[in-house]
């Protein structure tokens, strides 16, 4: 929503003109539900995911996952790597002395 208040081209795409006020961000997401319940949406999705293009890239076998899960996991390694690190340089350390 942000972005069109700031640029003109998205204001001409979504039928606003430059003195409209643009809606609050919350508003598709306060008004999910009402939508996805809907017939228009429904013919948009079995459309959408009917399409030649849209067809291969669906699968059982796919999920996603949270961009944050993959972030945890990638500093957890991390950590794991530096203990392994500072637990070898004791070790090696303590056995010259």
């Amino acid at each position: 929503m942000e972005q069109l208040g700031l640029h003109l081209l998205y204001r001409w795409v979504a039928g606003l003109s430059p003195d409209d006020p643009v809606g609050d961000p919350t508003t598709l997401t306060e008004n999910r539900s009402r939508l996805e319940n809907g017939e228009v949406f429904s013919q948009f999705m079995a459309r959408l995911l009917n399409h030649a293009q849209v067809k291969p890239l669906l699968s059982n076998e796919h999920f996603s996952v949270d961009s944050t899960l993959i972030e945890a996991w990638a500093h957890r390694t991390a950590s794991a790597r530096r203990m392994a690190q500072a637990t070898m340089g004791r070790t090696s350390t303590d056995r010259s002395a």
